[in-house]
Parts: C-alpha cells; sequence; structure tokens
C-alpha cells in the first residue's frame, strides 16, 4: 500500500504531505439526497481532497444545507464541516471552495498568516489548487466572490497561485485581490 504526496507550492512549509484527508457524510444530507447527487458529491470530495494536505489525517464532515439558504454551500470551519444542497449538483469548483475554507481554518490554527474570512482570498486558493482539466469540464463560467474572466480556464489556476505569490512578497495589504482580478481579466 502505497501513500501518495502532495506538495503545494507557496503554502505551508513547502513540504511534502504524505496521505490525504478522509470525509463522512451526514445521514441528514444522505437519507434526502437522490442516488446520484450522494455519488456527486462523494466524488467530487475525494477528488478535491487530494489537492489540500493541510487536511491530512483530518476527517471533513458533509451535511446537509438548509434548503431556504440562498447559498450555493457553505463551511463551518470549527466541526470541519461543509454543507450542500440535497437536491441539485454542486460544482467541483463550489466543493474545492468549501474545502479551502476549511484549510485555510487549519492554517490559521497554525499561526500562519492567511485571511480567514476572506470569500475572494478562499476563492483564489480553491482555483489555484484546481487542475485545469476540472475546471475546463466544470459547468461554471465564473469564479466565485471574483467574478467572471475573460482569459481562458486553462490560464485561472496558474493566475490565481501568481496573486498568492504576490500576496506572500507583498503583504497582506498589497491588493492581491484587485490584482488577481486584473490579471484574470474580470470586468469591475
Amino acid at each position: 500500500m502505497s501513500l501518495e504526496t502532495t506538495q503545494i507550492p507557496y503554502q505551508r512549509d513547502g513540504d511534502d504531505v504524505v496521505g490525504i484527508g478522509s470525509y463522512r457524510v451526514l445521514e441528514t444530507f444522505d437519507g434526502r439526497a437522490d442516488e446520484d447527487v450522494r455519488e456527486d458529491i462523494r466524488e467530487k470530495t475525494e477528488v478535491a481532497l487530494k489537492d489540500y494536505p493541510e487536511l491530512a489525517g483530518k476527517t471533513v464532515t458533509i451535511g446537509r444545507i438548509d434548503p431556504d439558504e440562498d447559498a450555493n454551500a457553505q463551511a463551518f470551519f470549527y466541526n470541519l464541516l461543509t454543507a450542500y444542497h440535497t437536491d441539485r449538483f454542486a460544482s467541483l469548483q463550489t466543493v474545492y471552495h468549501e474545502l479551502a475554507h476549511l484549510a485555510i481554518f487549519v492554517q490559521h490554527e497554525q499561526g500562519e498568516d492567511v485571511p480567514l474570512s476572506s470569500e475572494e482570498y478562499c476563492s483564489i486558493v480553491a482555483v489555484s489548487r484546481m487542475p485545469v482539466r476540472y475546471l475546463e469540464h466544470d459547468n461554471r463560467e465564473d469564479i466565485s466572490y471574483l467574478g467572471t474572466p475573460t482569459v481562458p480556464k486553462a490560464e485561472w489556476p496558474e493566475i490565481c497561485q501568481r496573486a498568492l505569490e504576490y500576496r506572500e512578497e507583498n503583504g497582506r495589504n498589497s491588493h492581491y485581490i484587485q490584482r488577481c482580478k486584473e490579471w484574470l481579466e474580470v470586468d469591475a
């Protein structure tokens, strides 16, 4: 049995992390979701967890979002819980985004200088970690909280990574979010 290793540039200490996180699905989700929605969220969570070494050795819980909630999904940091609607599919970008919230929380708890409550930062982290093949097959043409880029999807992860590098080099008040939007050519 071999363990996978993952390295995310400009995140953590640069060392490879062995293993991936695990997940469990609450009955509140499974009991209300159709079989195809249940399978879909499991598959997408398994795929995305591989790109979050901060969650290695931790268990993410998948639950049900309140049906009256307008959000596509929610993350609850302290419980390492992500919540989705049971009557529709979540995009892969949404799953990456919610897991990014949890990874950012873990980084924050470890004393790293990351913005705990910035949706824009979370979206930049999520897209920076998504393989291009996943973005190109995802049904979204926008990036949550950033807008709709005019540059090709194949460039999104590299641009978001560059924005994280810019923040690392120039500080948290460096307008890295605005730079990212400019580089993505998002209309204001």
